[in-house]
């Protein structure tokens, strides 16, 4: 079968952590690439999930209070029940 040449431009950073990557998986970028869109066909289309669902800063930071909360429960207020709840929210 005869081979086409396929241009793709990257930045300088990513082409050479990916060359060091397939490299230490015994292959060649070329390789990898060919990998990549062989897979892609037997898949009937990419083959791995690409999603946009990743939390928000707003999100993160709220993660990282929680974390921060487990970490340090001493500093955090807590109630055994909802009357005590309310009272300190003078509800």
């Amino acid at each position: 079968m005869a081979t086409v040449k396929i241009n793709v431009n990257t930045d300088s950073e990513t082409k050479e952590q990916a060359q060091k990557l397939f490299s230490s998986l015994g292959m060649d970028m070329t390789t990898a690439i060919n990998v990549f869109l062989k897979r892609s066909l037997l898949e009937n289309g990419i083959p791995f999930s690409v999603s946009a669902n990743l939390p928000n800063a707003e999100t993160l930071a709220s993660f990282n209070e929680v974390k921060e909360m487990q970490a340090n429960p001493q500093n955090y207020k807590g109630y055994n029940n909802i009357k005590d709840l309310r009272g300190a929210l003078d509800l």
